[in-house]
């Protein structure tokens, strides 16, 4: 079993933009070079979690490990303290 944490960045969803056609267009020409479209995110995010090995992992915005090299920030005994309650809490007895 795989516990994943996923970080999907700044995505460009119509929930997230105004109504207003002026703002709109100015908020999604502002955004646009540094969001990712829905099918992006969900493709990196998708591919991340089916490559998931047994334990807990947290992702970055392109469906990256992170680490400590990359802001993981977190020490081992707290990962397995976080894998030790999901597997309790999930377990079927």
């Amino acid at each position: 079993m795989a516990f994943t944490h996923t970080f999907p960045a700044l995505v460009r969803t119509p929930m997230v933009l105004p109504n207003n056609w002026i703002l709109y267009t100015l908020l999604y020409g502002l955004t646009y070079f540094i969001s990712l479209s829905m099918s992006e995110s969900a493709e990196y995010h998708l591919h991340a979690l089916l490559e998931g090995e047994n334990g807990s992992f947290r992702r970055g915005p392109k469906g990256e490990p992170l680490d400590k090299a990359t802001g993981y920030f977190s020490t081992e005994e707290a990962r397995k303290k976080l894998w030790d309650h999901t597997l309790e809490v999930t377990t079927v007895a």
